[in-house]
């Protein structure tokens, strides 16, 4: 009896120390650690804004005043709020005395004179042909010029400001003349909805600040001269900024082509010069040396012509006065 109970113990402790080693026996399932729940995705980041597609440039010269005599002048109120509220070159110089070199370096990157009183035909490259080149429309809107294509001079009207009629690419083809328009067009064609990618605005010589207001035959004080442009200007260009189309693509360039005769500083003097429009930076002033051929090498880069003539394709680019990002 007492062997058996030994052997019986014996079995029992056998089959624990099977089942212990896994012998046949069913094991406890393992605990598993869930995996942690990855964060959420961030969203893609938005698509960088497209450049800005300026597609109206109109351009206005003025005659013949420095800087520091226009700047915070009170006879000049609506220059110096466009130069307050918009953007200001504020280191800009012309590049000659005698007008017409200023003139010719804003269209074809050269003086082509030098005296100023170029009277043939300039063959060489120019903004007029280039703007073909790059299928961009254009037109010179003239103050006092009697009729499309006029060539001639009809004071107050004067040839030597308006540089396209000097251009071969202008008075030797019929259509092209027949861009030579009188200022009245300009209202006509910004209600129309038909103004061409590039304009060059002209004031006649007794309202761009060159001659008296009665005319150069009559003696004034230069406040005249500076108060009959400035109303003028008012008058011409506040339709246009206003202009829903002109809000949508359209840059403003008021710009003056020499300082007064005293001032050689980079050759035409101080002059001032200001972007409007709604894609150039509110209120900004920019301290780079700009000259005219950096006002021409800009209608250039904006209208990405085929190229810039003379100076202007090594010009400094003028694309620090626009909002990001930029249209150059």
């Amino acid at each position: 009896m007492f062997k058996r109970g030994l052997a019986f113990i014996g079995i029992i402790l056998s089959l624990a120390m099977v089942a212990s080693c896994g012998g046949g026996g069913a094991m406890a399932p393992a605990t598993t650690t869930p995996a942690p729940t990855p964060p959420p995705s961030s969203p893609p980041p938005p698509p960088a804004p497209a450049p800005v597609q300026i597609t109206h440039i109109v351009l206005v010269v003025l005659e013949n005043h420095g800087f520091n005599t226009i700047s915070n002048n009170p006879t000049a109120p609506y220059i110096n709020i466009l130069a307050t509220k918009y953007a200001l070159a504020a280191n800009y110089f012309g590049n000659a005395h005698g007008s017409l070199k200023d003139y010719f370096m804003l269209t074809t990157g050269v003086p082509a004179s030098d005296n100023g009183s170029f009277i043939g035909l300039y063959t060489d490259d120019n903004l007029v042909r280039e703007l073909i080149a790059g299928n961009k429309t254009w037109k010179s809107y003239a103050m006092g010029m009697p009729s499309p294509g006029f060539l001639d001079d009809a004071y107050p009207y004067l040839k030597k400001h308006n540089p396209f009629a000097f251009l071969s690419d202008v008075v030797n083809d019929p259509a092209q003349r027949n861009n030579l328009v009188s200022l009245t067009q300009l209202n006509t064609d910004l209600a129309a909805g038909t103004l061409p990618n590039f304009s060059y605005v002209l004031g006649d010589m007794v309202h761009d600040m060159h001659d008296c207001p009665g005319g150069a035959a009559v003696t004034c004080a230069d406040t005249d001269k500076i108060t009959q442009a400035d109303t003028w200007l008012k008058a011409t260009i506040d339709p246009l900024i206003s202009n829903p189309n002109f809000q949508k693509d359209g840059l403003l360039i008021v710009l003056f082509d020499e300082s007064e005769d005293l001032d050689m500083t980079n050759g035409g003097g101080h002059v001032m010069a200001m972007l409007i429009g709604p894609f150039v930076k509110p209120g900004f002033q920019s301290t780079t040396l700009y000259q005219h051929q950096s006002t021409l090498r800009l209608v250039c880069d904006l209208f990405k012509l085929p190229k810039c003539p003379g100076g202007a394709a090594t010009a400094p680019q003028m694309g620090e006065f626009f909002t990001p990002p930029s249209p150059i």
